[in-house]
């Protein structure tokens, strides 16, 4: 039997306060205790005796939301992060496709497309001038708009449906198309990009996996497209998916709930379970789609409404889902979405009775002030990215007003109400270490200081918020998220006490080992 008992350390619990020794045994916490040395009779019980020494032990992190597939493919693409210059996304362009003679596409993302296309005269498509070999396609870092090249565009067919897309969602500058793709278009470039074989995905995916555990992560919840499925089907057979998947689809593939059921009949709920479905409500701030109940500086229109939005089906298939029992979560940034979901959530209660459905809205990055109070009457969860603030403290000043900028990834406040904060970081949109994205939320500090510093959130909150919040906003609290017993055995013991660091060296901090199901990973 596998069994192991820890002894002399601090063990976080969701109550804020610590014990000094537990043990497990098969995978399953069954011992706790405020001795940090338990009698003979208990130490009798476990084959292995471990002294944490006094360290730090936390319940092991879960990403309240991921594009798990998509986003471990983007690791072994064209990564523009920091990019200030058309010379160095020259370079790296280049560099890449010397080393990648045989890709057909050449893709990546993470670019601030609006800081180098305002460094380049004129109204041509930049990326033309750095490079037309090859289909080039780089996404903004909101991942909600992008760029082509022309080669880009011809090879997705784009060029051949543009009376299908407003020229918001392909931009043209005085009747030349600049490349810029936003929102429709952006998925229809997307959908036509060659996809990877499965062995890629499934690579790729395993590579994330290790790193996850290396930063504590042992539970994702993730966005799936059904088309992923297989990867999963694979891991699992292999016995290499070491993390538990919490998946959410899409709401356009309700109607194939059955085909997909199916699918992942053999699937062991342990591993992969579809918990709901996901929508998309509007865009985001910084490719200027997200809807906000005032115009953007200097424009004239105040954001975008999905198509499933738009037409109302976004409201008749949340009915339906709700009828089956499962989760609905739907992504919402500005102002006004949030309230049109939050109104979603309401019509959902009058219609199908009050009950614990944990309705969520993921990111709610701006919230009007008479909304705060709605999430706790209404009983709906937030899965916050705190790290985005990183990007959006600079550009909130650029393009909202200062009466928006005030209630701004203003997470704190819905804390304080009592409301259920999950954290995550929506990969690969910021990286995926828990520990850069408790320290954002820890400071909130950007390039020109500390954004609202009023609105910070303590370190056992934020604690919290990635463990058994996290658990709690997939159902999964029973068995995830504490070192409780009877719960997974799922836990990370830390090189470092956090509570024992300066707030801005948590960002650095590290995992000494990550337990998945008690199995050193």
């Amino acid at each position: 039997m596998n069994s192991t008992l820890f002894i002399n350390g601090k063990i976080w619990q969701e109550d804020f306060s610590f014990r000094k020794s537990f043990g497990f045994k098969e995978g399953m916490i069954t011992f706790l205790s405020e001795e940090p040395v338990p009698g003979q009779d208990i130490i009798k019980e476990y084959n292995d005796v471990i002294d944490l020494k006094g360290k730090l032990v936390l319940p092991s992190f879960i990403d309240g939301h991921v594009h798990l597939v998509y986003g471990s493919l983007m690791m072994k693409q064209i990564d523009c992060n920091g990019i200030m210059n058309i010379d160095e996304l020259k370079r790296i362009i280049n560099e890449y496709a010397g080393k990648n003679p045989n890709f057909k596409w050449l893709v990546g993302g993470n670019l601030n497309v609006p800081l180098i296309r305002n460094q380049f005269p004129g109204h041509a498509n930049f990326l033309d001038e750095i490079y037309s070999l090859k289909p080039l396609f780089l996404t903004n870092y909101d991942y909600h708009s992008g760029i082509c090249n022309s080669a880009a565009l011809k090879a997705s067919g784009l060029l051949n449906k543009l009376s299908d897309f407003t020229t918001d969602e392909v931009t043209v500058d005085n009747g030349i198309l600049t490349g810029e793709v936003k929102e429709k278009a952006l998925n229809f470039v997307f959908e036509h990009i060659p996809e990877p074989a499965l062995n890629e995905k499934v690579t790729a995916v395993n590579s994330m996996i290790k790193y996850l555990h290396s930063v504590g992560i042992t539970g994702v919840s993730d966005i799936t497209l059904p088309d992923n499925l297989g990867v999963y089907s694979e891991l699992i057979n292999s016995d290499k998916l070491k993390i538990k998947v919490n998946s959410y689809i899409p709401f356009t593939d309700f109607e194939n709930y059955e085909n997909i059921q199916e699918e992942i009949s053999g699937f062991p709920a342990d591993r992969f379970e579809i918990k709901g479905y996901k929508a998309f409500y509007d865009g985001a701030l910084g490719s200027e789609t997200g809807l906000f109940k005032e115009n953007y500086k200097g424009k004239n229109y105040n954001g975008y409404k999905t198509e499933l939005a738009a037409s109302g089906e976004i409201e008749s298939l949340a009915y339906k889902i709700d009828e089956t029992g499962k989760q609905i979560i739907i992504h919402a940034i500005g102002d006004l979405a949030v309230s049109d979901v939050l109104d979603i959530c309401a019509k959902l209660r009058n219609k199908n009775g009050v009950r614990d459905r944990r309705f969520r809205i993921e990111h709610a990055q701006h919230i009007d002030e008479n909304d705060f109070d709605r999430f706790k009457e209404l009983d709906v969860i937030v899965s916050a990215q705190p790290l985005h603030l990183k990007y959006d403290a600079n550009i909130v000043k650029e393009k909202l007003n200062e009466t928006i900028q005030k209630r701004t990834h203003n997470y704190k406040a819905l804390i304080d109400r009592g409301v259920v904060v999950n954290f995550g970081t929506d990969f690969p949109i910021v990286e995926i270490n828990p520990f850069a994205n408790i320290h954002m939320a820890l400071t909130r500090n950007y390039d020109e200081g500390i954004f609202y510093p009023e609105y910070r959130i303590d370190l056992h909150n934020c604690i919290k918020c990635y463990t058994i919040n996290n658990a709690y906003a997939s159902f999964d609290e029973k068995l995830y998220g504490s070192i409780t017993p009877g719960k997974k055995a799922n836990f990370i013991i830390m090189e470092e006490d956090l509570f024992e660091m300066e707030y801005d060296e948590i960002k650095d901090a590290k995992v000494s080992e990550s337990y998945f199901e008690g199995e050193k990973v």
